[in-house]
């Protein structure tokens, strides 16, 4: 199946709010009836983000969570391209 919408989103100690970004973000995009993906950029989160995020999603082969700690907001959209 062929990604009609790539959706990137910087995190930096997002823990209290990825759950509430997750189900905001895919009702609107379940309701497009478009193929969509969510690419999570972790910029070196402390808070434990990125092991909720590994915990509560599903496998996927060849990844979409990127922890990479650059300060840059350029870097994530870089990193998520």
């Amino acid at each position: 199946m062929d990604i009609t919408f790539s959706i990137i989103a910087p995190i930096y100690n997002e823990i209290g709010n990825l759950a509430d970004l997750y189900s905001r973000l895919k009702e609107v995009m379940d309701s497009t009836g478009e193929s969509w993906e969510f690419i999570l950029v972790d910029d070196g989160s402390t808070d434990g983000s990125i092991d909720a995020i590994r915990r509560s999603r599903p496998p996927r082969p060849g990844g979409d969570l990127c922890p990479e700690f650059w300060s840059s907001n350029c870097s994530h959209r870089r990193i998520g391209l």
